[in-house]
């Protein structure tokens, strides 16, 4: 049972990541991504695979649904999705103007770009996870 949750929660994540990386592959004919995507994306798949574990250990105190757990696999790519869509379509960055000083990131771009970003953002989805799950069994347990 858990590992049906994990891969619930893990491959959405790993999909849209490695959708990601074909798209700057292809579309985007990005050079430095040929490079270094491998390892990019080793990491971002342990760093999700950790995080669904610790998905999967909330989740062991009081049991959630298949559907519950589905929700909460989309809900770990959002933030994901809300980072390639801001730098894709909503606010282009020319990563050459910022790095040689001639334009500057907008605040929602330095946040969003931010490398605790990613990071925040599964820990306020497994925090939001733990509260619910907490209130459930408290009303189990009256």
């Amino acid at each position: 049972m858990a590992s049906k949750k994990f891969l619930l929660v893990f491959t959405p994540y790993l999909l849209i990541y490695i959708g990601y990386i074909l798209y700057e592959l292809t579309v985007a004919n990005n050079a430095d991504v040929k490079g270094w995507w491998p390892l990019a994306l080793l990491v971002t798949a342990l760093f999700h695979g950790i995080v669904s574990r610790v998905y999967c250990a909330i989740d062991r105190r009081q049991p959630s649904s298949y559907g519950y757990t589905a929700l909460y696999g989309v809900l770990f790519t959002l933030p994901f999705i809300g980072l390639l869509l801001m730098n894709k379509l909503w606010q282009p960055i020319d990563w050459y103007a910022v790095n040689t000083g001639q334009a500057e990131l907008t605040m929602t771009q330095a946040v969003v770009n931010s490398i605790f970003y990613l990071p925040i953002m599964a820990a306020l989805i497994l925090l939001s996870h733990f509260i619910i799950r907490q209130v459930v069994r408290a009303k189990a347990d009256r």
